[in-house]
């Protein structure tokens, strides 16, 4: 067994040893059809899917009213009109409803304005079921453009470089609250490095993939960082040291060598809006 090692210095509140945040995909069989790409599945992966909204669905709820606890669902725009019901019920019971497609599409490539079609109808749909605005998202498959990320990172960095946030504030405001503050900011100092990255994060259009950077573009490395698919783990083989899980056991050296072989761009641009 793996023990994931905590950061330096972090401690949990009345001794606790881990912080577990529970969320929920409700894809019902939006799922299969998106892990095998096809959108006719039979009736095998139908069934599977369907034992979310006929079964699961009340086994996690009937769990969370136990346990006490509030989260959120992502819920594909499509599931809001096929199980109107279900999703119903996770409203009702007074978790978060978040996008998540409107078909679970899995593309990194999709055109903006596609997303943007998806993004609108799956919110509104899912507003009207829980009369709350819609302001969180999870990429179906948990994809995102390829630079997205790194370029919302780089949005927060610059947000506390010109004092528009501070670290604390990213975990203390909503996420709709940031975004009311960043877009405030962004109108009135247009001219500005952090005015720059956050609209081009909002509004990038297409991912250009190059073996050099682009002038008048975000250019990032496609290079993956070790730390992302190598982490530290402690065991008693490590005789209490953090470790790189690959120097102690030969099938994720294997897995994650497999991973870092595949050749691609070596970089993602995006052009600056």
């Amino acid at each position: 067994m793996f023990t994931l090692k905590n950061g330096d210095g972090m401690v949990w509140p009345d001794g606790k040893r881990i912080a577990v945040m529970v969320t929920f995909d409700f894809d019902a069989e939006l799922l299969r059809k998106s892990v095998i790409g096809k959108r006719t599945i039979g009736f095998s992966d139908t069934s599977r899917g369907q034992y979310g909204p006929d079964e699961g669905l009340k086994r996690c709820l009937d769990m969370l009213e136990r346990q006490q606890l509030k989260t959120t669902f992502f819920v594909p725009g499509r599931i809001a009109e096929l199980y109107a019901d279900k999703v119903q019920q996770i409203a009702d019971a007074g978790h978060e409803l978040a996008y998540h497609g409107y078909l679970h599409e899995a593309s990194v490539d999709m055109p903006a304005a596609e997303e943007r079609e998806n993004m609108a109808k799956s919110e509104e749909l899912l507003e009207k079921v829980s009369g709350r605005k819609v302001v969180g998202y999870r990429g179906p498959l948990d994809l995102l453009p390829n630079c997205a990320m790194q370029l919302m990172a780089d949005v927060l960095s610059a947000a506390e470089k010109e004092g528009i946030a501070v670290e604390k504030d990213f975990y203390t405001f909503s996420e709709a609250e940031l975004i009311w503050r960043f877009e405030k900011y962004a109108e009135q100092n247009r001219e500005t490095e952090f005015a720059k990255l956050f609209r081009t994060f909002r509004g990038m259009k297409k991912i250009i993939r190059s073996d050099i950077p682009l002038d008048g573009t975000y250019s990032l490395s496609l290079k993956v960082k070790q730390r992302y698919v190598d982490p530290l783990v402690q065991t008693e083989k490590t005789g209490g040291n953090a470790k790189r899980i690959s120097s102690i056991c030969p099938e994720a050296k294997k897995y994650i060598e497999d991973f870092l072989s595949y050749n691609d761009s070596k970089f993602g641009c995006v052009e600056f809006l």
